[in-house]
């Protein structure tokens, strides 16, 4: 592949290999040692409400956005297309930005088969558009819940005799409603605080122009940046507060060979999303052992430095010397200067590998994922969120990805994109049907119109 020819957000590239093909098989076993973290049990979450790390949800609700505009690394004959653009293409199928009528009934709700957590299924094959999504008992669970939020619109929507119409209207609805939790609870949560501001309640326009289209997923957030998520996933969890409820990491994960999922599998969501959730692992540079050796798949710290490598990306230094010389008010409105430069920490389990690293550390070649898990440690919010220079490329990346779903003359609104979501037509839409404002937090969208709630 001509890496010079990809999608990319900073316009440099690595002419040199930062890593060695040993150096990265050595890394693979180093970064993905035994974990000494313990996993929180459900009564200890319950005990600890005040934690500020990032729950759980936000793991696999990341997984599922990349999903939905990050191609599979390798790509498969079977996959479909996918788009830049947020659309939840990955939920309703079809050409690029357009709906597979066929995935709904008569009244124009999905179909499915009686079991409400569970998508359909055909010979224990999901029926969806994108099969990634099947590959993990939560995410499977997380694209049923939007197939449910856009059912429930439905039950809103005036009757209409044609069909197609409505599912249009009620996929408007419900993908407005997701960048709103996205926006107001998701990001708020993996970014830098005054990233965050200045990108989205400010709206400043820096690298990308506020009102561009993105035409692909620039290779700094699909083989780096977004990439974090690895890092914070735990090696167990508490589906529910039930007997036997609690999964490990390589249960989790589903494979190809996925069928239907069983009923001691269901999610109860208070466990992932909201103040009480279990807890993700911090960011940073230690990942959980069954990471390394993932069905089909293998390790991902190999997988994602290879990437890297694959790609040409330049190291994290690189990218931080590049916002500081080029968009130099960038640099100054997130306080760039003011964050230290990387060096080694000393935590126990990643001493070793820190002791590997030294000397790209010292000259500045870390690897551009490697720098933004450490970034995280070392920045103002130590490891509860990403760190500048990670911020800033997702930041780019995914306000993007939500503008292009909409005319570019919104973008230009200059009010907070919370604020121009909840002014959008399907938003008013939303009010008008049900009588309340739009929900900005996951649980609510998952309990909306329930009876209690």
């Amino acid at each position: 592949m001509d890496y010079k020819n990809v999608s990319r957000l900073f316009p440099i590239c690595s002419k040199k290999p930062l890593l060695t093909k040993g150096q990265i098989t050595e890394l693979t076993q180093l970064l993905t040692g035994q974990n000494s973290k313990e996993f929180l049990s459900v009564s200890e979450n319950h005990s600890s409400c005040s934690n500020p790390k990032i729950p759980v949800g936000f793991t696999y609700l990341g997984q599922l956005i990349a999903h939905d505009i990050v191609p599979r690394t390798r790509i498969r004959t079977s996959d479909r297309k996918v788009s830049p653009e947020l659309n939840l293409d990955s939920i309703y199928g079809g050409v690029i930005g357009q709906t597979n009528y066929s995935l709904f009934n008569k009244r124009g709700c999905f179909e499915h088969e009686g079991r409400d957590f569970d998508v359909k299924r055909s010979e224990g094959k999901a029926a969806i558009p994108d099969l990634r999504n099947d590959e993990n008992v939560i995410i499977v669970q997380l694209h049923r819940q939007i197939q449910k939020l856009h059912d429930k619109v439905v039950q809103r929507l005036p009757k209409n005799s044609q069909i197609e119409k409505t599912i249009d209207r009620a996929r408007a609805i419900t993908t407005t409603l997701f960048h709103l939790v996205v926006v107001e609870e998701y990001l708020p949560k993996i970014l830098d605080r005054i990233v965050y501001k200045k990108y989205f309640t400010e709206m400043k326009e820096y690298i990308r122009d506020i009102d561009m289209p993105l035409e692909s997923i620039p290779v700094e957030f699909s083989h780096a940046a977004f990439r974090f998520g690895h890092s914070i996933v735990l090696n167990a969890y508490a589906l529910s507060s039930g007997q036997g409820a609690t999964l490990l990491l390589k249960e989790l994960l589903r494979g190809k060979d996925t069928g239907a999922l069983e009923e001691r599998l269901q999610i109860d969501w208070r466990n992932f999303f909201g103040s009480c959730s279990q807890k993700a692992n911090e960011i940073d540079m230690l990942i959980e052992f069954d990471m390394g050796d993932i069905p089909d798949e293998g390790s991902v710290v190999f997988r994602n430095l290879t990437a890297g490598e694959n790609m040409h990306l330049p190291s994290g230094y690189r990218v931080r010397e590049f916002i500081q010389e080029h968009p130099s008010e960038l640099s100054n409105d997130i306080h760039l200067t003011n964050q230290n430069y990387l060096d080694t920490g000393s935590e126990a389990d990643l001493v070793l590998a820190y002791q590997y690293l030294q000397e790209h550390f010292e000259r500045g070649t870390l690897p551009l994922w490697l720098y933004i898990l450490r970034e995280s440690v070392q920045s103002t919010n130590p490891s509860y969120a990403l760190g500048k220079v990670g911020s800033v490329i997702v930041a780019e990346v995914i306000r993007s990805s939500i503008l292009s779903c909409y005319p570019p003359a919104v973008a230009r609104s200059q009010q907070p994109l919370i604020e121009i979501l909840k002014r959008l037509p399907q938003s008013l839409e939303f009010v008008k049907l049900s009588g309340i404002e739009p929900p900005t937090q996951m649980l609510d969208l998952f309990n909306l119109f329930e009876k209690g709630e």
